[in-house]
């Protein structure tokens, strides 16, 4: 059970830390700075595909990455 105490604090630092570039606030502030260029932008596409696009995550460099 403290092995699981250990790791469920942990998940919750990568959230609520400041530290951590996982924080809900900086996730938060990313996603409210996405939408107001996609607005700037004139809606060029949906939010989400705008926010996440497809070119970036299936490049072939970022596959090879992960």
């Amino acid at each position: 059970m403290e092995v699981v105490d250990k790791v469920w604090s942990r998940f919750q630092w990568f959230f609520t830390s400041y530290d951590s570039r996982l924080a809900a606030f900086y996730l938060i502030c990313t996603i409210f700075m996405v939408f107001a260029i996609w607005l700037y932008r004139g809606r060029p596409s949906g939010f989400v595909k705008f926010l996440l696009p497809r070119e970036v995550y299936f490049h072939r460099s970022n596959l090879i990455d992960i």
